[in-house]
């Protein structure tokens, strides 16, 4: 949602690096290679409005976002395209755990999205937390109110 340099928290599994460090509860989670960090590095932060500006994109079809927590501020950071209508469909990763410091809330990002005219299509991918029995995380499609119509 800024334009920034940032630590990347890069685990022992790469898909779970996030800019956020692993919260406390991920952490006791045994032999999960994604809890498990293994350094930082420094990594330039760019916001989605002025990648498209800089790059001529008018237009995107579908925005994928899948960023370990991190949905939110990217979204934030895409707030201009969004407001215009200038994406179609969003599929992101929504948590419904506590994975990651400072996470952004599955609430939050929901009504972000629909905040911004997009109306939920399905769900995808669901995970589950194998010893609770209960959703770790899931792929949501939106659509724009405008592709709809």
């Amino acid at each position: 949602d800024n334009e920034s340099q940032q630590f990347l928290n890069r685990t022992a599994s790469s898909d779970g690096s996030s800019l956020l460090p692993v919260s406390d509860v991920a952490k006791e989670r045994p032999a999960e290679q994604w809890t498990s960090q293994t350094d930082r590095i420094l990594v330039n932060v760019t916001v989605l409005n002025n990648f498209c500006l800089a790059n001529n994109v008018s237009q995107i079809d579908l925005l994928k976002i899948d960023t370990q927590g991190y949905e939110l501020n990217i979204l934030k950071g895409a707030d201009k395209m969004l407001a215009a209508g200038q994406v179609k469909f969003i599929l992101v990763e929504a948590l419904f755990q506590d994975f990651y410091q400072s996470q952004a809330d599955f609430q939050a990002l929901y009504a972000f999205i629909r905040s911004h005219g997009f109306e939920l299509v399905d769900i995808y991918n669901r995970g589950y937390l194998k010893d609770k029995h209960r959703i770790a995380w899931a792929d949501l499609l939106f659509i724009h109110q405008s592709v709809v119509s």
